[in-house]
């Protein structure tokens, strides 16, 4: 791939090279998982989230039930081996 502004070696970006090495040293095997069905009677409790764009300190950014997104905020504690209905 050559970068198209720059010339000499810095626009020399990267190059690749495909070629067969054979066969691959590993198969995939007929079932990958099971999924455990869930049921909606078996819900412990019913949680709505409202997704949009908004004011985020004077930017647009992501608002979660009408407060902005904060990757270090959990919005919702959930029991391991519940089921609820987002």
């Amino acid at each position: 791939m050559a970068n198209g502004f720059d010339t000499g070696a810095m626009g020399q970006v990267m190059q690749f090279v495909v070629a067969d090495s054979g066969p691959e040293p590993f198969t995939v095997p007929a079932e990958l998982s099971t999924i455990t069905e869930l049921h909606e009677r078996d819900a412990v409790t019913t949680r709505k989230f409202d997704f949009r764009i908004g004011d985020v300190n004077n930017h647009d950014g992501w608002l979660i039930s009408h407060m902005a997104f904060d990757p270090d905020t959990i919005a919702a504690h959930v029991r391991l081996g519940t089921t609820e209905i987002w």
